[in-house]
């Protein structure tokens, strides 16, 4: 009895130091058991980048997946659509809400085993705004100024020119007032088949207010030097039709 109670304590201190032995290994395994199926999702890269919008795209996540992000890395209080991870990465883009021009967000990817440590940032794009068209400037300048008569040629005009740039503005309004004037001279040549009196009036009045160092320095406001040399073109036509007539 006495051999074989030592022998059974013989095996039992065998398998206990065995036991001693595979520990650490178990302890290992465990961890790296435990690390496999808890680890979260890796954040990607954020592209797409505009004044309220982003996109973002995640690895390594699994089932549903979805991103959280905020002004505050350690604070991520906006949720984004939940999707199904598919080979654990998803896409999502989010938009519109709380997403702010000119402003750092932090987002991470968000899954059943948790979120990514360590969110990615980026800043979104400035606020562009619309641009204001100037249709009805003219209208509401005289009308809020009470239709002051200084205000009035300038804005009488601007209908002819706002399509035009800048630098040839001024080229346009000579077209269009050429254009009217032509016609009134026109007309004239008409009812009475003669253009003396066109050119005659024309030739007069445009050379004296065309500008207001010229002719009989009347010093008009320098907003009607278009409308003068709509005059003279109109004049230099009317003698064209002299020479037509004949």
């Amino acid at each position: 009895m006495l051999s074989g109670d030592h022998r059974s304590y013989g095996l039992l201190s065998g398998s206990g130091v065995l036991l001693m032995k595979l520990i650490p290994f178990l302890f290992v395994a465990l961890a790296l058991l435990v690390a496999a199926v808890s680890a979260v999702p890796t954040t990607g890269a954020v592209t797409l980048i505009g004044n309220n919008n982003f996109t973002v795209t995640c690895a390594g996540a699994s089932g549903s997946t979805w991103f959280q992000f905020g002004t505050d890395p350690t604070k991520l209080n906006f949720w984004s659509n939940t999707e199904t991870a598919v080979g654990g990465a998803i896409t999502v883009t989010v938009m519109g809400g709380a997403v702010y021009p000119s402003t750092t967000y932090y987002v991470a990817a968000c899954d059943s085993t948790g979120c990514d440590p360590t969110p990615a940032s980026f800043t979104t794009l400035a606020l562009t705004p619309m641009p204001v068209s100037t249709l009805g400037t003219a209208i509401t300048n005289m009308t809020k100024t009470n239709f002051n008569m200084l205000n009035m040629p300038q804005n009488l005009v601007v209908p002819y020119s706002w399509l035009f740039p800048t630098d040839t503005a001024q080229m346009s309004l000579t077209i269009v007032f050429g254009m009217l004037m032509m016609f009134i001279y026109i007309g004239m040549w008409l009812r009475t088949r003669s253009v003396a009196t066109g050119v005659v009036l024309g030739i007069l009045t445009s050379s004296f207010i065309l500008f207001s160092n010229q002719g009989l320095n009347l010093g008009i406001p320098v907003e009607f030097a278009s409308i003068a040399q709509g005059l003279l073109y109109a004049s230099l036509a009317a003698i064209l039709l002299t020479f037509l007539k004949k």
